[in-house]
């Protein structure tokens, strides 16, 4: 009896060492298949007036493809190819000359704009949490 139990356990470990490291290979072939996703949509991004609009609106492109999902970049790459106004959008985006305020034609402002306001909110937390640590320290 002694001896099935063992077998048993001895089994039920097997699978789940199998388990730990399928789990572990998938991980890694997702985090790289991620990687290159967006290296190709960096790329889209840095070919359309979307890359000065990011810069514009103080957005970095590497914290835009990892802060939105994917499909809302798509979407958003796709609305700038599709648009109408680029001769007006490429005119305008020169920023020794323009204000955020000046992109409201820009049918990826609103989307933009989010993005901002989420990232300085992020930047008031981080910093609200570390002066509560410098202050807990004192």
């Amino acid at each position: 009896m002694e001896l099935l139990n063992l077998a048993a356990l001895g089994l039920m470990v097997a699978a789940l060492l199998v388990l730990v490291v399928a789990l572990a290979a998938a991980i890694g072939r997702n985090l790289k298949v991620g990687r290159l996703v967006r290296e190709r949509l960096a790329r889209r991004v840095a070919e359309l007036p979307l890359a000065k609009m990011l810069k514009l609106v103080g957005v970095d492109t590497g914290h835009y493809l990892h802060g939105e999902y994917l499909k809302d970049v798509r979407q958003q790459i796709d609305t700038c190819q599709s648009c109408e106004q680029t001769e007006h959008c490429v005119d305008t985006l020169d920023p020794a000359q323009s204000k955020v305020e000046d992109y409201a034609f820009c049918p990826n402002q609103e989307s933009l704009q989010r993005l901002r306001n989420e990232m300085d909110a992020a930047a008031a937390r981080e910093q609200a949490a570390s002066g509560q640590v410098s202050a807990t320290r004192s």
